[in-house]
């Protein structure tokens, strides 16, 4: 009879053993994790969570390999508690790039250079709209021949993308 009550304090005993050692000297999880989120809304993104403070994470969009930050708070209740184990840090990354890099995909490349297209486009059309286009250091038919070329480019970026997203729709 007085032996029961020794294996009942021996099994707690092992019981609490177990669970102290996998919260306290269990290796934590680390960065980067690959996860799709979900904001409290339904919407997803997959996404590298490249680090986390206590208000946001740092991932990158596996889609474009754009980087950006996100609300903790605005994460769905199950995302919360899946990075809740994971370590705090000050979120060095955003300002520096990527912890690691992260090869730009293609769509990702293309995009890039449709901003830069569109960019170079406006520039020239500011200058064009000027009194003096000649005061930016080239003559306005030049000015017309390089927005000329510009806009061929354009088009042929976004036929690329056009090419890539049919390409991407038909292996889903």
């Amino acid at each position: 009879m007085r032996l029961r009550p020794i294996i009942l304090l021996v099994a707690i005993l092992s019981i609490g053993g177990w669970f102290a050692y996998k919260s306290w000297w269990a290796e934590p999880p680390t960065f980067p994790v690959e996860r799709t989120l979900t904001d409290r809304n339904g919407r997803t993104v997959e996404a590298r969570v490249l680090a986390r403070n206590e208000l946001e994470i740092s991932s990158v969009r596996l889609s474009d390999g754009v980087v950006f930050r996100y609300p903790i708070d605005y994460l769905s209740d199950k995302d919360r508690e899946f990075l809740e184990p994971y370590p705090r840090s000050r979120l060095k990354t955003l300002n520096s790039g990527p912890a690691e890099p992260v090869a730009p995909t293609e769509k990702g490349k293309l995009v890039d250079l449709h901003k830069k297209i569109s960019h170079n486009i406006q520039l020239i059309l500011m200058d064009l709209r000027r009194p003096n286009p000649a005061g930016s250091g080239y003559t306005k038919g030049e000015l017309q021949y390089r927005l000329k070329q510009l806009q061929d480019d354009l088009i042929d970026v976004e036929k690329d993308l056009l090419k890539l997203s049919y390409r991407e729709g038909s292996t889903n």
